[in-house]
């Protein structure tokens, strides 16, 4: 049986005197058609509510006077991740899905200020939740440039909207890069770690 979704597997990089493995290759049909960044590998894992112990993102803050320096960064870790996943088809037949998910995060650096404030970690909670959603769109495009579903798309078809599928199967990869994706992912900073 052909398979009808992408596949991932971990992409292997000889650095020195050791193997990087922070990077997914991405499949359509057998064939290598991507790699994913290290962010937006983790980023990929958390899409599919797989996440594992570490889901750690090191984000820009902001730069003063258009020069960057190690204050401008906020690194923090995914503790707890809720996915929602709703696949819906529309009279025409496109396809839509809405992700939503709701992060539990722990600050582990942040050298710019202290992060005793509630106005701070509101700022920082809509700062991060905006940056995650934008990072969340990038990636579900290279996967759909990639015709890797991931996600398990064509499985939420098959099960719940069965005519459609039997449409799109023959070409499901074409028909995949055309689906409607609406991430939002909501960052909610829980604990304060190494932060001065």
């Amino acid at each position: 049986m052909k398979n009808i979704e992408g596949s991932f597997l971990p992409y292997l990089m000889h650095k020195g005197n050791r193997v990087d493995v922070s990077r997914i290759a991405m499949f359509h049909d057998q064939r290598l058609t991507g790699v994913l960044s290290p962010d937006e590998s983790t980023m990929c894992l958390l899409l599919q509510a797989s996440k594992g112990k570490l889901a750690r993102f090191t984000q820009k803050i902001s730069a003063q006077n258009g020069k960057s320096n190690i204050k401008d960064f906020i690194t923090f870790n995914v503790d707890k991740s809720k996915r929602e996943m709703e696949v819906s088809v529309q009279p025409d037949g496109q396809i839509s899905v809405k992700l939503d998910l709701n992060w539990k995060a722990s600050v582990e650096e942040y050298p710019k200020d202290h992060l005793n404030g509630k106005t701070m970690i509101a700022q920082l909670n809509q700062l991060l939740s905006k940056e995650m959603t934008d990072l969340a769109k990038k990636t579900l495009k290279k996967m759909q440039n990639a015709r890797c579903d991931g996600l398990g798309i064509a499985r939420q078809l098959m099960a719940y909207h069965p005519e459609t599928w039997k449409k799109q199967k023959e070409n499901w990869g074409s028909y995949y890069q055309k689906v409607k994706f609406d991430p939002n992912i909501q960052v909610e900073i829980r604990k304060k770690g190494i932060i001065n």
